[in-house]
Parts: structure tokens; sequence; C-alpha cells
């Protein structure tokens, strides 16, 4: 089944520049062990990473000649936990290192993808400390107490992750539970009128 044919992916929305179209033009992926996608864009220099559900989770690199950019990027490899991108023009390897902050994001996503999601709360609530603009955060959080049936507080955090569709699904499921609690008062009040 290919999961990923609803996605977007590479950049949005399609550039004019010096006369022409720019857009997002992939010439290689790699898949790292823990399912990770990593896209390389030759057209603007970008690595995308995305989670294997094809959810973007960074943007690095660009187009340039100072550190960590490429002049023409034409290969992306993984060793270990780190991302290795070749320039054909410089004749060099670009090696990323993960932050604590991607190790934060990693460590909740996989948890998550295993079914642990009361664990996946710990790392991303800390990766929510260390950046609070960090919307996938958010709905990570919304998901674990999702799955742990706090549909209330699921709420809170679909709304500042900005997922109406998980945050319609909540407010679904929690609508249900405060109808199931409050039947016996809402059958007497129609009772009553």
């Amino acid at each position: 089944i290919d999961i990923l044919r609803d996605k977007t992916f590479g950049q949005l929305d399609n550039i004019w520049y010096r006369g022409s179209i720019k857009t997002s033009r992939f010439i290689d992926i790699n898949v790292d062990k823990n399912k990770f996608i990593n896209a390389l864009d030759s057209e603007y220099g970008r690595i995308y990473q995305y989670d294997e559900l094809g959810n973007l989770l960074f943007i690095f690199g660009e187009k340039g000649s100072q550190l960590g950019s490429f002049i023409n990027p034409v290969a992306i490899e993984t060793i270990q936990d780190n991302i290795i991108v070749l320039d054909s023009v410089t004749n060099s390897i670009t090696v990323f290192e993960k932050t604590e902050f991607g190790s934060l994001v990693h460590e909740a996503i996989m948890l998550y993808n295993d079914g642990f999601y009361g664990e996946a709360l710990k790392p991303w609530n800390q990766v929510i400390s260390i950046d609070s603009n960090y919307e996938i955060a958010y709905v990570g959080v919304g998901n674990a107490l999702f799955f742990q049936q706090d549909y209330k507080d699921s709420l809170k955090y679909y709304e500042l992750g900005q997922n109406r569709t998980r945050h319609s699904l909540a407010f679904s499921e929690y609508r249900t539970e405060i109808i199931r609690e409050n039947f016996g008062l809402f059958v007497g009040l129609f009772i009553l009128l």
C-alpha cells in the first residue's frame, strides 16, 4: 500500500526566479535504520526529512558556499545517526550530526509508532520545552493523550498543533464521552420536559 501518495513533498510553493519557475527536484533518497526518510532536493540544496508515514520533520541545508550548504548536491546517505551529502562541484562530503532536539523528536516518534503512547509523552514535552513553535510535538502529545483516552486534554494539544482533522476526531470522542457519563441526566430531563 502506498501510504505516501496523498502527501506533498519538497518546497510547497513554486518560486519564480530569473525568468523561470523553480520547483523541488529530488535526486536521491535514503531511508535510515529507524525508517526516517531523507530526501535530497538538488534545486534548492535542501534535505527534507520525513517519518515513515510521510510527515515532514525537518528541512535543512541550502545552496551556497558556506558551511552546511552545497553548490551541486548529488547523493545522500546515512551512516549510524549521521546524514552524509556529496557535492559534485566541490568534491566534498558534508556530515550532519543529530542534535539533542533531533534525537528527542526521533525518540518520541519511534516510541509512538511502536505503540508506546504514554512513553512518548516525555520526549514530546521535552521537545516543546526546547522549541514551543514545533507544531509536530503538540500533535504528538495530542496523539499520545488521545490513545490514552484523555480526549479533553488532547483537544488542547491538537489545537496548538493546528491539526484540524485530529481535533475533530478528539472532539467527537469527547462529546460521546460526555453524553455517556450524563445519559441518565439527559433522559431524566427529557422525561421531566
